[in-house]
């Protein structure tokens, strides 16, 4: 009994560890970590059934800017607040990440390009008319892309942070998106 209790244990302790090491501390969605064994992931089903496959890396506009006016801790507010919007706009199915600072990566598995971007519109417009406490109001830059099945992730990942790029270029607050 003792044996299997101590097992047990074990391996409550290791799903813990795994959760923590894939978590991002401050937003408690996927980290950067999770969001890379994730995308393996669904390339090669991607690649295997012929499935649509999106994602869309975001950014929060001038954040910077929060941080050197309000503080940090107002900073970490918004991030918060901006994954709670997002996520409750997002399917079962999809995957939100922290991708690092005020940058996020949103996976959308069996999702054609012209969907993708009508979700990153619809979040920019709720983003960009939601009123943040002490903030006010922000914006957001969008990339969107479809998966091309002769593609590594890396490349991917670049022509993601390509289009966020050319969103941020072209004045902010904007959905940018590069057909297959």
């Amino acid at each position: 009994l003792s044996l299997y209790f101590y097992l047990s244990k074990q391996v409550e302790h290791k799903k813990k560890l795994r959760i923590i090491s894939e978590t991002d501390s401050l937003t408690g969605i996927a980290n950067r970590r999770a969001f890379m064994e994730k995308i393996e992931e669904a390339v090669k089903i991607s690649q295997n059934f012929n499935y649509p496959l999106s994602v869309i890396l975001f950014d929060i506009d001038n954040f910077k800017k929060v941080n050197d006016t309000y503080g940090h801790d107002v900073g970490d507010e918004v991030l918060k607040e901006i994954t709670k919007i997002v996520s409750n706009q997002l399917r079962k199915t999809d995957f939100f990440a922290r991708w690092g600072g005020e940058e996020f990566m949103i996976i959308l598995e069996n999702t054609e390009l012209e969907d993708a971007v009508q979700l990153a519109e619809r979040l920019r417009k709720t983003i960009e008319a939601y009123k943040f406490k002490k903030v006010g109001y922000i914006t957001v830059s969008f990339g969107v892309t479809e998966f091309k099945s002769n593609e590594d992730i890396d490349s991917l990942l670049k022509r993601l942070d390509e289009l966020l790029y050319k969103a941020k270029k072209k004045g902010k607050n904007r959905v940018e998106f590069e057909e297959n």
